[in-house]
């Protein structure tokens, strides 16, 4: 069962239900799952670069970002080890230059996720003990909820 992610209100219009999350990196447009979440705005494509804004208003066309989504409600045991305190979120996407860069392999840095690359694949999570990824259905990354 998916969870779903606390939409926030959009900072510009004050929208909640035209707010969806922004999905960086390279998709699968041959896929029929997410061209049907496209057509129905379940999310929208961010493009393969990595930026600091998280949410986008269909509404009033504004990107902006949740600094909420950087503390993650829970977290899954890690299938190999049962670790939780070890699990991070795998975001995917090229990373930005310049400054936003840095602060992006800073929060890698501090093990608040790990770069999986540009192309968007199916393991959500990341055991640092275990250095595997995995995904669990019950618990849906921060980074990857558009799924």
């Amino acid at each position: 069962m998916e969870r779903a992610m606390a939409k926030p209100n959009c900072p510009q219009c004050s929208s909640q239900e035209n707010v969806v999350p922004i999905l960086y990196g390279l998709v699968d447009f041959e896929d029929a799952q997410i061209k049907k979440d496209l057509e129905t705005r379940k999310y929208v494509l961010g493009g393969c670069v990595v930026l600091k804004e998280n949410w986008y208003c269909y509404r009033c066309e504004f990107s902006f970002s949740d600094p909420s989504i950087k503390s993650l409600p829970t977290k899954p045991k890690c299938p190999g080890c049962s670790s939780k305190l070890d699990v991070v979120p795998i975001l995917y996407g090229y990373v930005p230059l310049g400054d936003e860069k840095d602060v992006v392999q800073e929060r890698e840095k501090n093990r608040e996720f790990i770069l999986g690359g540009r192309v968007v694949q199916e393991e959500e999570w990341y055991c640092h003990r275990c250095e595997s990824g995995f995904s669990d259905a019950s618990v849906k990354s921060p980074y990857n909820y558009w799924r």
